[in-house]
């Protein structure tokens, strides 16, 4: 029997399905606009190809045979807002549910507030696990929040612990971290070798990335079956020998495509702005590529603002106020003692020799924060590859 691709199959039906009853909404990750009266097949993506995503072609048409999207405005039931964890497209849920993004508008100069800034988070995500059972909590919160899921399932699993007041064995807490750590290194991998080097105009480099990422999703193989290192209160057996190997792989993939060299060979190496800035001429990598724009194009201290890092909060202060009656304020636009703060790879980092040399010198400008990136993902790539238990989260 003849096979058909599935979007072979749903492609034709794009040009034929109007976008009117789908809100305009901004996708920052990829800089999507869904606007009224245009076929989908020309909202994404951009290069004029006529397929969605998998996940929300599928949604998409679900969604079409049920008429869920066939009204003027999008459902705001809680079942529609249900429908996110199990990946539904954009049309099924509220707009506001959907389009989390940072605004940032430029005001004339007569403006006494030159520059407005305004967050939008989903506040309606907590409502949905309210009298919830706690497992069931641990396993839809990192598929609700796709971004980070690991740290948003770590979060949850101490958080519930702590209102039951339990605290993960060592070897729970060695598997939560380490898997932590890992994700951390990818995203930055993602930051260094994608990101950066678009944002200065220089060749990105994928190809670099297919390796480690390969071995990283390999990761969750390791995790013993019927076990989930998430849920509140459970207890894992010692990390087994492959989940070390193949930690230590990722390790060794991750620091060869940054650094060129071993994690802990290049934070050895690179302990002054001198030393950095030697390794950024000598080294063949994306990252060290970085590294010779900034310098060649004398803007370290760029984008230098006088923002305070946030240092770590008080935990009793913290849970005041989450428990306040203006919580979904605080939520939705946290500050710390009246002020907003920082919290980057170059306010956790902002300690460390190399990073305070170069602060001291060009603020939280790029190159600090350059730098702050390299040195926090090295130090994630050494934890990965020591053996001893790792017990700080």
């Amino acid at each position: 029997m003849e096979r058909r691709a599935p979007q072979r199959a749903f492609a034709p039906r794009l040009d034929k399905i109007k976008a009117s009853a789908i809100p305009r909404a901004v996708d920052a990750s990829a800089g999507v606009i869904w606007g009224a009266n245009r076929p989908l097949s020309t909202l994404w993506p951009p290069a004029g190809k006529a397929r969605l995503p998998l996940l929300w072609r599928r949604a998409l048409w679900r969604a079409l045979k049920t008429r869920r999207i066939s009204s003027g405005s999008p459902s705001r039931s809680t079942r529609d807002l249900r429908s996110l964890v199990m990946h539904s497209p954009p049309s099924a849920v509220s707009r506001d549910f959907l389009t989390e993004r940072i605004e940032i508008r430029l005001a004339p100069a007569a403006d006494p507030t030159p520059v407005h800034i305004r967050a939008t988070r989903h506040l309606t995500a907590s409502r949905l696990f309210s009298g919830r059972p706690l497992a069931l909590v641990a396993r839809q919160l990192p598929r609700l929040f796709s971004v980070c899921a690991t740290a948003q399932a770590v979060a949850s699993a101490l958080a519930c612990e702590q209102a039951l007041g339990r605290a993960p064995d060592t070897a729970t807490q060695d598997w939560r971290a380490r898997w932590l750590l890992a994700e951390t290194a990818k995203e930055h991998l993602w930051r260094v070798l994608l990101d950066w080097s678009a944002a200065l105009g220089l060749p990105s480099t994928p190809d670099t990335l297919t390796v480690p990422l390969r071995t990283y999703r390999a990761l969750r193989a390791t995790v013993p079956s019927a076990i989930d290192p998430f849920a509140p209160g459970t207890v894992m057996p010692p990390l087994t020998p492959n989940a070390q190997a193949r930690l230590k792989d990722f390790a060794a993939q991750a620091a060869a495509a940054v650094f060129g060299q071993a994690a802990e060979t290049w934070l050895a190496r690179c302990r002054d702005a001198d030393a950095l800035q030697a390794w950024s001429q000598q080294a063949a990598t994306a990252a060290a590529r970085i590294g010779q724009a900034l310098y060649a194009a004398d803007c370290a201290a760029w984008g230098r603002s006088a923002v305070p890092a946030l240092a770590r909060p008080d935990g009793a202060q913290l849970a005041a106020c989450l428990a306040a009656p203006a919580a979904e304020a605080f939520v939705a636009a946290p500050t710390w003692a009246g002020r907003c703060h920082e919290t980057t790879p170059f306010a956790r980092q902002r300690e460390q020799p190399l990073i305070a040399q170069l602060s001291a010198a060009h603020g939280n400008g790029l190159l600090p924060r350059w730098a702050a990136l390299l040195v926090e993902l090295a130090g994630a790539l050494r934890t990965l590859s020591d053996p001893a238990p790792v017990t700080e989260t």
